[in-house]
């Protein structure tokens, strides 16, 4: 008895003692997460903030707070004027009718076996496209986060799945026992009795609601304020980051819909820790006080209690997972942790966060700087040139105020000072006498600072790219201008975009839609339809292989829309040549590929001017045309013609010689005619001459022998001659 007490008493020690080791893990981990996200906000606040704050009021043209009264307060836009310049040819690229980003297979295996992993990416690329402009509003969300990066030096898309229920209701009547029962089978219908009635049999019918419950899950994806991101100092990349955190405010009702515990959330009430709460000068509040009107009055007290924002933060921290007795490097895990308050107190996870494979951030930042996760942004490189430019408007515009209204001088007493004080044209001003009132001139200095504007103006345009050929030349602009130097011009420009665009899709859209594709074969549990060079397919995700290679189909310097249409106008007449001459390496698939390219190029639906057409097609296009007869071999063709040309020439000839002994013979029987007459004639000259009888028979067999004899002779004579 005493020993089994003594085991229970080892047992409950090492159950204390693993109880101490996990709330000191507990402790170290909450300790660790807090301390993180402290220095990430205060690295932000002193930091990055500022810099978006200044840059957004110079968005929106703000006073620089040194203008003086009485004098010109006109600020330059330059950022403004960059950033919307840039805004149209950015969303273009991204939102025509071609690919900027679409998955390949990698290259192992068998031709047959790539094959059909292309075509697997096809359908991957088309429904992660359809994901994000048709599942969402990817148009307004990307022109977010792309103003973002151009004003504030990075813009954030974030990604998630998201389980959407959908309630709808129906009125039924005359239902029966049997259909209620069947009703109360199905757990997806909220069934209400709302009255009873009789049939015309008498039996008992029912009239009720049904709700049908529909429980879908999508992709979703939102533009994040720049505020709202933290990571730690002296950070290279998102995912080397130690903390990488979303923090924001959110109200309680939304955090109870999050499924954290009411009791916890109301403990953290009044604890919000809003780096923008009261502030003015924050980025949220720039953003939203547009004229920084200082009478617009923000309410910082929620209506209803079930809104009051509390600060929650979705931290991103790598935790490492090994024994800290054990030497050398200890193994890490990504780890994502909930946490609320101004104390950030973990709530997930029983204290000890999530366990995930990413960091669902995509950033986009226009000039990237190598080893920082952020870069430069249109107000770092006009900031100098915008200042200059404010100085010189406002001297110039000041300037001309003076020229046009110049400064009066008076001699005091003698000049009605109520008559010099008014504002009307062609006034009256009394004066004692003549010369007691002056109006001092001044020269308009703007034939001096007007090229001093030219020139700050052309030096933006060296920084930024961005000329009045990125918004279309003038009618002046093109004087005395060749065509090489416009296209130039043009090139340059849209150089400056195309790197942009580069940018982005090698960064935030490469993140992006590979994040997407995992959330895709992680949570999808159905086929879905996508469509494919305009044919209806249906796929299932969760049959995808989630690490498919993903290329950008962007290069610089492939020329205005125009130049790229002609160019596959030219490929598309060479595709014709030589599928009209059986050329093997060219097929249809081929040809509608190009016509595909010129219609997006076009921004134009090639599905709405030609039918579908792809691998498949083509391969049943190709099993039609071996069950027919094959087409004639031209060589076998020239061989039967010849042979046919040689055969005429023969029955030709055969015919001829029929024709000439058919002559011969015919002339021979006229001459037998001819002759046979003139004896019949000259018989019967004969007999009227000589009154004599000639009998034809004897005649004739007289002249028969005479002939044998002869005949006979001549064998004689010849035989003889053949023996000598």
């Amino acid at each position: 008895m005493a020993h089994n007490q003594s085991e229970v008493e080892a047992v409950e020690e090492i159950e204390s003692a693993l109880g101490e080791e996990d709330t000191a893990r507990e402790g170290d981990i909450q300790s660790t997460v807090t301390a993180l996200l402290r220095e990430a906000i205060d690295h932000y606040d002193e930091h990055l903030g500022p810099d978006q704050i200044e840059a957004t009021d110079r968005y929106y043209g703000r006073p620089y707070g040194d203008e003086e009264k009485d004098r010109s307060k006109v600020v330059s836009t330059d950022t403004r004027d960059v950033t919307r310049s840039q805004m149209p040819s950015l969303m273009r690229i991204f939102f025509n009718r071609e690919h900027v980003v679409e998955f390949r297979p990698r290259a192992v295996g068998s031709i047959e076996d790539y094959k059909v992993k292309e075509a697997i990416a096809r359908e991957q690329t088309a429904h992660i496209d359809r994901v994000v402009t048709e599942l969402n509003p990817g148009f307004s969300i990307f022109h977010s986060a792309f103003k973002d990066a151009g004003v504030r030096r990075i813009g954030y898309i974030k990604w998630w799945w998201e389980d959407k229920e959908t309630v709808t209701a129906e009125e039924h009547e005359n239902l029966t026992i049997s259909d209620l029962i069947l009703i109360g089978q199905d757990d997806s219908i909220e069934m209400e009795l709302t009255g009873t009635d009789e049939d015309e049999e008498g039996n008992e019918t029912f009239s009720a609601i049904l709700r049908y419950t529909d429980n879908q899950g999508y992709e979703r994806i939102a533009a994040i304020p720049p505020e709202e991101i933290v990571w730690t100092p002296n950070a290279r990349s998102r995912d080397e980051a130690e903390v990488f955190a979303h923090v924001r405010e959110v109200p309680e009702d939304e955090l109870v819909d999050m499924g954290i515990d009411p009791d916890m959330i109301e403990d953290k009430r009044g604890g919000s820790l809003r780096r923008d709460a009261g502030n003015t000068e924050s980025l949220s509040s720039a953003r939203q006080f547009h004229n920084n009107d200082s009478s617009v009055i923000r309410n910082e007290e929620a209506p209803d209690e079930a809104r009051t924002p509390i600060t929650f933060a979705e931290a991103y921290v790598r935790v490492g997972v090994g024994d800290e007795e054990d030497e050398g490097p200890q193994p890490t895990e990504l780890r994502m942790f909930q946490c609320l308050g101004a104390d950030f107190e973990i709530v997930n996870g029983d204290g000890e966060g999530e366990v995930v494979d990413e960091i669902p951030f995509a950033l986009f930042t226009p000039d990237p700087e190598p080893h920082a996760i952020v870069g430069l942004g249109n107000w770092d490189l006009v900031k100098q040139t915008e200042r200059i430019k404010t100085q010189v408007e406002r001297a110039t515009l000041d300037s001309l105020a003076q020229a046009v209204d110049s400064d009066t001088v008076v001699l005091q007493g003698e000049v009605n000072m109520r008559d010099v004080m008014k504002k009307e044209l062609s006034k009256v001003i009394r004066v004692r006498k003549m010369g007691s009132i002056e109006h001092l001139s001044h020269r308009f200095v703007g034939d001096a600072t007007l090229p001093v504007l030219d020139y700050y103006d052309k030096k933006r345009e060296d920084n930024t790219g961005m000329s009045k050929a990125s918004r279309g030349l003038d009618a002046g602009a093109l004087q005395s201008t060749d065509k090489q130097a416009v296209a130039r011009t043009f090139d340059k420009n849209q150089e400056y975009i195309e790197l942009m665009a580069m940018v982005y899709a090698e960064t935030g859209m490469r993140d992006l839609y590979t994040g997407l594709l995992r959330l895709s074969v992680k949570h999808r549990q159905g086929p879905v339809i996508v469509t494919v060079d305009g044919q209806q397919v249906s796929t299932d995700p969760r049959s995808w292989d989630a690490e498919m290679d993903l290329v950008v189909n962007l290069a610089l310097g492939q020329g205005t829309p125009e130049e790229r249409i002609a160019t596959h106008a030219g490929i598309l007449e060479k595709q014709e040549g030589y599928l009209a001459q059986g050329v093997p390496f060219v097929d249809f698939t081929h040809v509608r590929s190009s016509l595909d390219d010129i219609a997006r190029l076009a921004n134009l639906p090639a599905e709405k001017y030609f039918g579908a057409w792809g691998p498949q097609q083509q391969a049943q296009f190709q099993e039609q045309q071996s069950q027919q007869e094959p087409p004639p071999d031209p060589t076998m063709a020239l061989v039967q013609v010849e042979q046919m040309k040689a055969q005429s020439e023969v029955l030709i000839g055969q015919e001829k010689l029929k024709l000439e002994e058919m002559k011969i013979r015919l002339q021979d029987d006229r001459e037998r005619e001819k002759i046979a007459r003139n004896a019949a004639l000259e018989e019967r000259r004969i007999e009227a001459k000589h009154k004599v009888e000639i009998h034809d028979a004897e005649l004739r067999a007289a002249v028969a022998g005479d002939r044998a004899a002869m005949d006979a002779q001549l064998q004689t004579q010849a035989a003889a001659g053949g023996e000598q």
